[in-house]
């Protein structure tokens, strides 16, 4: 266990790494031929990229609930104030600045975040950022 995250859930977020990366270039090749665009583009590509992401916890909660609960306990601790989230964001030199984003999610909250809730899961275009 590294900071927290166990090998079980780094190789989920890691297939939720690999997921997104085929999501965007599917979706870049699509704005570029023209069939994805408009003027609400970046909440389109978050609102898709949040939905992939609720899709596998989802998946992941049917087929393993108690892995699945493992995973959403790990990640919010990394996420939130505590040993883990202290470790995680002071582990590399722009983890600064990406802990400063996460403590004005949860202002804009008003608690700690549950990566659980889709609603949670910052966002891009969200004021509260």
């Amino acid at each position: 266990m590294i900071g927290g995250i166990s090998g079980n859930t780094a190789s989920f977020l890691e297939g939720v790494g690999q997921n997104l990366e085929k999501l965007n270039q599917t979706e870049a090749s699509a704005i570029q031929n023209g069939s994805l665009s408009g003027s609400d583009l970046d909440q389109q590509l978050v609102h898709n990229e949040q939905s992939a992401v609720q899709g596998q916890l989802d998946a992941l909660q049917q087929s393993n609930p108690g892995a699945y609960n493992t995973t959403i306990s790990q990640i919010n601790g990394a996420l939130n104030p505590g040993p883990v989230g202290q470790f995680a964001s002071t582990r590399f030199s722009t983890d600064a600045a990406y802990a400063r984003v996460l403590n004005g999610v949860r202002k804009g909250l008003g608690r700690n975040i549950d990566f659980s809730k889709q609603s949670d899961q910052p966002r891009q275009t969200d004021r509260r950022l």
